[in-house]
């Protein structure tokens, strides 16, 4: 299976944040204008269906050489975006860069790893929660967008929804990344 984002967050000094978003760049691995450059350009975007995926590139480049895979480093653009903490974006970068993956979550392994304490990687998701919670309350705000009635459910009892809860993560990161983006 591809993966094709990895997020990474940080808490800077005066309890401002800082958010990685980085997405694999199979650009390395063809030409422009190639017959798989064409191919790509003309599906837009893989497609993921219950018994099966339509990949935008070739599977051995998505699933593989491209893949930001456990152990590898390999080659993304990545944007950083750092805020303030009322949330405000103070800066924003978008780089190209080598993408190591410490670990690969699915989003159930996400959510059991934010739950429990003990964890290796605990603080770090608890650290991406912290900031979820900000933005979202902060967009809720401004824009007053609610994505599904089933995400009411997660405010009180948020364990509750174990998978639902990383979807909602990631969500808001690439809501936030996708915003810095259309800046360029």
């Amino acid at each position: 299976k591809d993966l094709d984002d990895g997020m990474w967050a940080e808490k800077m000094k005066n309890d401002w944040y800082m958010i990685q978003v980085s997405i694999a760049d199979p650009s390395e691995f063809f030409d422009p204008m190639s017959s798989i450059d064409i191919d790509a350009i003309k599906k837009t975007t893989s497609i993921y269906l219950s018994t099966h995926t339509i990949h935008m590139i070739p599977p051995l480049l998505s699933t593989n050489l491209v893949s930001l895979n456990h152990n590898q480093k390999r080659p993304s653009l990545t944007v950083q975006i750092e805020f303030d903490e009322n949330m405000n974006v103070v800066n924003s970068f978008l780089f190209e860069s080598n993408f190591y993956n410490k670990n690969r979550f699915d989003y159930e392994e996400f959510s059991r790893s934010l739950l429990n304490i003990g964890s290796k990687f605990h603080n770090q998701l608890d650290l991406l929660y912290e900031i979820w919670k900000k933005l979202e309350i902060k967009r809720l705000y401004k824009w007053a967008i609610k994505f599904e009635e089933s995400d009411r459910h997660i405010g009180d009892n948020w364990a509750y929804n174990k998978k639902h809860i990383a979807s909602l993560i990631v969500r808001e990161a690439a809501i936030a990344t996708n915003i810095e983006v259309s800046k360029y």
